[in-house]
Parts: structure tokens; sequence; C-alpha cells
């Protein structure tokens, strides 16, 4: 299991790895080993909106990420 430092409104996933969106607007990458004994987060945030992420998806090739917010905006990036 993994304790983040912030609330969980959202997690999306695209096989093993995690897309946790939190209350801080920060999305958050999360690896998951393949014996799934280890997960780590990725130190750098993808997105920040100003308020809480409330949807993530990733694009069924996995190539995109798409956020939506509470600020009511949504953000595309690239998944890499």
């Amino acid at each position: 299991s993994l304790k983040l430092d912030d609330t969980i409104d959202s997690m999306q996933s695209d096989g093993w790895d995690i897309l946790v969106g939190c209350g801080s607007g920060v999305v958050k990458h999360v690896s998951v080993s393949d014996s799934l004994s280890e997960m780590k987060v990725s130190p750098n945030d993808l997105i920040k909106h100003s308020g809480s992420v409330c949807s993530l998806a990733v694009s069924i090739d996995g190539k995109r990420i798409v956020s939506g917010g509470e600020d009511s905006s949504i953000n595309v990036w690239k998944n890499v």
C-alpha cells in the first residue's frame, strides 16, 4: 500500500501505472512493480489545477492523458 500526502479524488490506470487526481489540483503518477510489492510516486507532478482533480482518462493507445478539474479546465498532455 502507499500513503499520499493529499486527498485522492480520482484515479485511472493505464495497465501497471496509476494516475491519481488529488484535492490540491495535482495529478500524480504512481508506478507499480510487476510483483505488486512496490509502488513509487514520480517526483514530478503532471498538472496543477486550481481546484480538485475530478476526472482522469488515458487514451486507448496510452499516449495521451486528460484531466478535468473543479476549476472547469480540461488538460491534455503526452503520457511519457
